[in-house]
């Protein structure tokens, strides 16, 4: 009878996530023996294993180590969104350049890759749970404006490193690593901030059956991170909660699944699945390109005043209105291929199917 191949696990880092992915990963039978090294100083040489998981924290000490490990043999699973969006597509060649298993289980890819991949979605929709989403949810849910629901989030000790989106938009390009091993340049990904949002605009949204959330759309060629418009009837997730939702190809923005875990169940089953695919036996790989998603869903949602919209239909006389809405002086329209944005206000994305809500808008024939 053949005896099942055993490996040897490196973890590297200190943290509660790190002992406990040791802990239940030395419980495997494919497991020979579990190491954790808490850091990593660069130049020095790795312990022996098969597998490492880099769990340091930070960019340029994860880079050194998961470089050190890759030099030395090892299939790689890094777990920052950070290192995965600087330096994803470097470690990506280097472990197909030396046939060892590679994997991105960065904190919000959960087990997205796999869901996205079997599904044929060609546009994943990550609603997170960081201060951004926060403030933003505050300021939908009881008026507040942005900088009252800062400072009363910031009094009550909440986690605020993710108020201008930078965590959220690094997450999002760890997913799309994960998922199809295409590593964009965040520096050309569009981030909007909360700076120009005002509680005078929730009744333009309300009239257009829409609300608020705080999350990115990812697909092979383009990365958003900031404020999204999405349908009113869609529930969003509770507090410390998040949301994976997938579209395919069809332009319509058909929703295919949503995921919904803890920020921390999230991570920790992303490193967990990913280590069990590297005790498999598995290698980096060059996934399939999928089709790009269809302009027929390029809508958006334009919040600004009638002279400004009027300006911006000048500049962009090809996108077409689909209905409008006007409140306290402010002007609301749902556009399709609009490609400018107003002088002033909002041009936010509206990614799934809009519905008109026809007893309280003007719809545009």
């Amino acid at each position: 009878m053949l005896k099942r191949p055993t490996k040897r696990l490196l973890i590297l880092g200190s943290g509660p996530q790190a002992t406990g992915l040791a802990q239940a990963l030395a419980k495997l039978p494919q497991v020979q023996s579990v190491q954790q090294q808490a850091s990593f100083t660069s130049p020095s040489t790795l312990p022996l294993a098969d597998v490492c998981i880099e769990l340091l924290g930070g960019i340029s000490i994860g880079y050194g180590a998961a470089i050190q490990a890759l030099s030395q043999g090892m299939g790689l699973i890094i777990g920052s969104p950070g290192l995965a969006t600087a330096h994803g597509q470097l470690l990506q060649n280097a472990a197909l350049g030396q046939g060892a298993f590679f994997a991105v289980a960065a904190h919000g890819c959960a087990l997205a890759p796999a869901m996205l991949q079997a599904s044929g979605a060609t546009q994943a929709i990550l609603l997170p749970q960081g201060a951004a989403s926060q403030v933003v949810n505050r300021v939908y849910t009881r008026q507040e404006s942005v900088p009252f629901a800062t400072a009363q989030l910031t009094s009550r000790g909440a986690d605020m490193s993710d108020l201008s989106g930078k965590v959220s938009q690094a997450r999002a390009h760890a997913l799309l690593g994960a998922w199809q091993q295409v590593w964009l340049n965040p520096s050309q990904q569009p981030r909007l901030g909360l700076d120009a949002l005002t509680p005078a605009m929730l009744p333009l949204l309300r009239n257009l059956g829409l609300q608020l959330a705080y999350g990115s759309t990812i697909n092979t060629a383009h990365i958003y991170t900031g404020l999204l418009a999405l349908p009113e009837d869609l529930s969003l997730p509770p507090e410390g909660m998040e949301t994976l939702l997938l579209q395919n190809s069809s332009g319509h923005g058909t929703e295919l699944g949503a995921q919904m875990l803890s920020a921390n169940t999230a991570a920790y089953a992303a490193l967990y699945h990913a280590a069990q695919q590297a005790l498999s036996g598995a290698r980096a790989v060059k996934a399939a390109p999928l089709p790009a998603a269809q302009a027929a869903a390029n809508t958006s949602l334009v919040i600004t005043t009638r002279a400004a919209y009027s300006a911006m239909q000048k500049g962009a006389p090809t996108a077409s209105l689909l209905a409008e809405t006007s409140s306290g002086g402010l002007w609301a329209g749902v556009l399709r291929g609009a490609a400018t944005t107003p002088t002033e206000g909002l041009l936010l994305p509206l990614p799934l199917p809009f519905t008109p809500q026809v007893a309280q808008l003007r719809l545009v024939a």
